[in-house]
């Protein structure tokens, strides 16, 4: 059924493909090989043959003597070389097979006195069939010799025979003896020397390797041959036996061919042990009982060659009529093109004219390159899910290739090879992409012309001394001659693949590129913060086998039920906790021996609200911040990067101070009346009956029947009458109010000002201290950011915006606020008052869901731990509450009130913490992996692309993280988007780019503080290295781990695209 399905999906589901303007492919994938029979052809013939892209020669030497055989080879040689002069190339790899009949069936020679090339048998006649030695040349029209006694004498009255793949079929009427039979012709037909016999049915006994055929194995081994072709394999003991003669010299590529029932009972087996696999048609068709089961046949030998990663060619009735006389038939455009679809190769065999042979090739040609541009390519992770997890590093950089090649539309991977083993992988797990393989051993080259979409060249220049400059020097000269035969144009994308040092024993690294102009000369040319913390679980504490915070039957799992299902409560959570923590700082906090111990606890970010306290506090607590952070640090022994946000009171509405004659609360009673004022008289004597509001246009705005909302929803008040300057209100529900609480007013956008004249001295403030992030309240739409830009002037052009998300506006203009906006902030409790609590849990998920696909940082603030202002233990609610957020996708939480004036600030933190690692170990990442490639617009550019290849590479071999390179910290970002399982450790030299990257899930950002290395690729290697020892030391990379490595080709920021993998070693030294 697979198979079935994957030959429908062109037609089922796939009409976008299909109908989409499709570029026809620079390049036939599709390969073929053709049939060279005895005394038909001339160099010049052959030369014809390559240049129209012949990449496979198969010489069928039954009946030709050795000096014959010898002239075959002269002749492929002269054309080789013909074609070298001719293009200016040092050689040109074309494959040369030996074709071995092994067990087929033939018969005899004709008479001597019959003059003509072939007789007639007509129909109706009776003709005797026998395996008498004695008539091997004594054939005519009464009487046929047929060279196999073994498969004769199991013919029996009513069996079917075939001569010359069905142009005669006779059927068995009477059996005279063990080696003679009678038949009498239902198809009548012209029979020459030697030709092929079918017998439909029967079950063949003639053994294998006849000695004329260890003759040609003999020729085979002394010519050094690329492929040996195997006829009428019925047994993998066969193809051993081939293998085993080639014992001490160099063994060539074995394909069987499949012309008999026998081999389709073995063809699991068979495909194991051979390179490649024929189906011949032209055999079957006549051999298996049920000769309309041909298609299924292909179908399956098909699905369980790609399934073993062998190629399959498919032989009979292949352009049958242009290679006789030269016309096409219209019968096998669709039966070519089927073929293409199913990814298989073809063989040309008999033909009459050398012309034909051309015109045959241009055909094929034609048809491949218009099937393949617009076959589907959806077949990616089906063919990934093969690879089971954990894949092994060499795999994984496999599949990251073919990931990176998939989705930045490249269509040339350049892969620099000694054996060719990767890039037969490669063609495996990518099959629409052009492989350009470089060698300096034209035995390998000749061999990989036997694999669909790769085209193996052979680079013959001297080595140079330094490694890096080989690679590139490699590399460039794959570009040029991809330029110069049209597989490249300038502007396309191309991958690399390659090892990243000569003592690598597999291809490492992947990179992505641009051909640009320049190519033709130079060819381009502790916990916390996620940090590690004290409380963390090191890995090494685990078995050797353990892997804490995978829950990899979960992770793997292929449905949304079957993921849930497979949630293990016994397996432990990861060692490093993935998801952010902003904490607000309050009079709880302030000191700074609180604040160390919350950044012990698991503090990323500390934000301070401004809308609470003088601007004099505010600067003396950036200050008590920066002293506690330096503290950590040296008690790390490395820079903490703890960054600080300011939170503007924006468009906040708040009541004023509670007069002294009623202490610190007054109460307002449920039933009672209240005046709400803007009258500046009680800006500091609120009471029982008047409280007032600083928004001074709040009455002039208001209708009747308005529910307005104070302190967090405590207390709710019904409009009834109005004024100039006051309200006259019910008290819906009661409670007591403090002073300089919030008001909100659902379902009511305020004409007001973005930011006051007192947000515009904070924002000052601000900038003149260094703040890493501001938090813009109450964003409505893309203005507000825009217009805080414009006020953080030149000096604060590096600080990043949070917006805040707080009303319905901000909801409803949320995709125009994220083009603008360097994060987001949901703060649950105004924008569950505006669109009501029952709604909240739609918009929290829709706009989680959109930041995370525009890989916009997003947190969610308000009611996450609020029974810990009070208590040491959460309530169980706000636990699960907490998951939800990160199952959701935030990339951090906001404790507010929480830290800021509850009595346990940094058991809070750390509660948090040890939360989200739980919840981080539930996330189906392969699922959110596969979601947002599928939104990652095509082609992605260099940067997405590595990304995309790191984050496969670390979901596919388990990594225990990845590492990025950074200037900017954007390459980090990007990975970030990608939700690896693993944390990312980006290193970077600057630190407020350390500090702004907690907004991101998984990033724990690492300052660099050495000086520059004057050799770049040093320098980077001193950076890995100083990453990796550190990741070791607090625990949460072990020796043998995986780790991936993000970086670019050259110095500087926007050069990305480059992924490696490497082992966790004891030296921790990065080669």
């Amino acid at each position: 059924m697979t198979v079935m399905h994957r030959q429908n999906t062109l037609f089922l589901g796939h009409e976008n493909v299909i109908l989409k303007e499709k570029k026809e492919k620079p390049y036939r994938l599709t390969p073929f090989i053709i049939t060279f029979c005895e005394d038909t052809l001339t160099s010049i013939d052959i030369q014809n043959f390559i240049e129209m892209g012949l990449r496979i020669i198969r010489f069928k030497m039954t009946h030709v003597t050795r000096n014959d055989k010898l002239k075959l080879i002269t002749m492929l040689n002269n054309a080789v070389k013909l074609c070298c002069e001719k293009y200016e190339v040092s050689n040109w790899p074309i494959a040369i097979s030996i074709d071995i009949p092994n067990a087929c069936i033939r018969t005899g020679f004709l008479k001597d006195e019959i003059k003509e090339p072939q007789i007639y048998l007509s129909e109706q006649s009776i003709v005797e069939l026998t395996s008498e030695v004695q008539y091997w040349n004594q054939c005519d029209e009464h009487r046929v010799f047929i060279d196999d006694p073994y498969t004769l004498k199991l013919v029996k009255p009513g069996t079917e025979v075939s001569l010359c793949f069905g142009e005669i079929v006779m059927f068995c009427t009477e059996v005279i003896s063990p080696k003679t039979v009678m038949c009498k012709v239902e198809r009548g037909g012209y029979l020459g020397n030697v030709r092929f016999v079918c017998v439909r049915g029967v079950i063949h006994k003639r053994p294998p390797l006849t000695k004329k055929d260890v003759e040609l194995l003999q020729f085979a081994k002394e010519f050094e041959a690329d492929i040996v072709t195997i006829h009428s394999i019925r047994y993998p003991d066969t193809i051993k036996k081939i293998r085993n003669y080639f014992n001490g010299t160099r063994v060539p590529l074995i394909i069987s061919t499949i012309c008999e029932q026998e081999g389709l009972n073995n063809i699991d087996a068979i495909i194991e042990n051979s390179d490649g696999v024929i189906l011949a048609r032209e055999f079957l068709a006549h051999e298996i009982v049920d000769k309309h089961k041909m298609t299924a046949i292909q179908l399956i030998v098909n699905a369980k060659c790609r399934k073993g990663g062998k190629p399959l060619y498919i032989s009979g009735n292949i352009l049958e009529e242009t290679l006789q006389n030269g016309l096409l038939a219209n019968t096998d455009i669709a039966d070519i093109t089927n073929i293409v679809l199913q990814g298989c190769g073809f063989v040309l065999r008999a033909y009459t004219d050398a012309s034909y042979v051309l015109t045959a090739m241009r055909i094929l040609d034609s048809i491949c390159k218009s099937v393949e541009s617009i076959s589907p390519k959806d077949d990616f992770w089906r063919m990934s899910m093969e690879f089971k997890t954990p894949v092994n590093a060499a795999e994984a950089c496999i599949l990251s290739c073919a990931l990176l090649v998939k989705q930045s539309e490249s269509q040339v991977v350049i892969l620099p090879t000694v054996t060719g083993r990767t890039a037969i992988q490669l063609a495996h797990i990518a099959p629409e992409a052009i492989i350009l393989t470089l060698s300096s051993n034209p035995i390998v080259a000749r061999k990989l012309q036997l694999y669909r979409g790769i085209i193996p060249i052979i680079y013959s220049k001297k080595p140079l001394k330094n490694w890096q400059d080989e690679m590139m020097a490699r590399i460039e000269f794959a570009v040029a001659y991809g330029i110069k035969r049209d597989i490249l144009k300038y502007g396309n994308m191309y991958v690399a693949l390659r090892k990243s040092t000569p003592t690598s024993s597999f291809c490492d690294n992947v990179s992505c590129w641009k051909v640009v102009s320049e190519e033709t000369k130079k060819h381009s040319s502790l916990q916390n913060m996620v940090w590690p913390t004290e409380f963390d679980k090191k890995l090494n504490e685990y078995d050797a086998m353990e892997l804490p915070g995978q829950q990899l039957p979960a992770a793997n799992a292929y449905t949304p039920l079957d993921h849930v299902l497979n949630l293990d409560i016994k397996s432990p959570p990861g060692c490093q906790r993935l998801t952010g923590i902003f904490a607000t700082m309050g009079k709880s906090t302030n000191d700074v021996e609180t604040m160390e111990k919350m950044i012990a606890s698991g503090m990323n970010v500390a934000v301070l609200n401004l809308c609470y306290g003088s601007r004099e506090e505010h600067v003396e607590t950036i200050k008590m911040l920066r002293q506690a952070a330096k503290n950590y640090s040296a008690k790390m022994g490395r820079n903490y990067p703890l960054a600080i946000a300011t939170r503007l009171a924006g468009r906040k509405i708040r009541t004023g101070r509670i007069a002294e004659s009623y202490g610190e609360t007054v109460e307002l009673k449920t039933g009672e009346v209240v005046r709400i004022t803007t009258d500046e008289t009680y800006r500091e004597r609120c009471s029982t009956y008047t409280v007032y509001v600083d928004f001074i246009y709040f009455a002039d705005q208001i209708s009747k029947g308005d529910y307005i909302l104070l302190d967090n929803e405590t207390i709710m008040l019904k409009v009834e009458m109005i004024s100039t300057s006051t309200l006259t209100c019910k008290i819906e529900r009661g409670g007591f109010l403090g002073s300089y609480k919030d008001v909100f007013v659902p379902n009511v956008v305020f004409n007001m000002p973005n930011y006051s004249d007192r947000d515009k001295l904070d924002i000052e403030m601000a900038v003149r201290h260094q703040i890493d992030i501001i938090i813009a309240s109450f964003v409505h739409s893309p203005v507000a950011i825009t217009e805080l830009r414009s006020l953080l002037g030149e000096k604060g052009k590096k600080i990043a915006i949070i917006a805040n998300i707080q009303t319905i506006e901000g909801f409803r203009n949320f995709d125009d606020i994220l083009a603008v906006t360097n994060g987001i902030m949901i703060t649950r409790q105004e924008l569950g008052s505006d669109i009501t609590p029952k709604k909240l849990v739609i918009a929290q998920k829709n706009m989680i869901a959109r930041a995370n696909i525009c890989n916009v940082p997003v947190s969610v603030s308000a009611h996450l731990l609020s029974s810990m202002r009070y208590k040491k233990i959460p309530l169980r609610a706000e636990l699960l509450d907490i998951a939800n957020c990160i199952l959701d996708g935030v990339d951090a939480l906001v404790l507010s009130a929480e830290t800021a004036v509850g009595q346990y600030p940094t058991e809070t933190v750390a509660c948090l913490a040890s939360s989200c690692k739980e919840a981080e170990a539930c996330v189906w990442t392969k699922q959110i992996f596969h979601d947002l490639i599928d939104k990652t617009s095509l082609p992605c550019d260099q940067a997405t692309g590595s990304a995309l290849a790191a984050v496969l590479a670390a979901q596919r071999t388990i990594a225990a993280a990845i590492i990025v390179i950074t200037t900017t910290g954007k390459s980090a970002q990007i990975v970030a988007k990608y939700r690896p399982r693993c944390p990312i450790i980006a290193v970077t030299r600057y630190a407020p780019i350390a500090r702004q990257l907690h907004m991101w899930r998984g990033i724990i950002p690492l300052i660099y503080e050495d000086s520059p290395d004057t050799d770049w690729s040093i320098d980077l290697e001193k950076r890995y290295t100083f990453c990796m020892k550190w990741a070791m030391e607090q625990g949460f990379i072990r020796i043998g781990d995986p780790i991936i490595l993000v970086s670019g080709w050259k110095q500087g920021s926007g050069y990305t695209n480059t992924m490696r993998i490497i082992y966790a070693t004891a030296d921790i030294i990065v080669l």
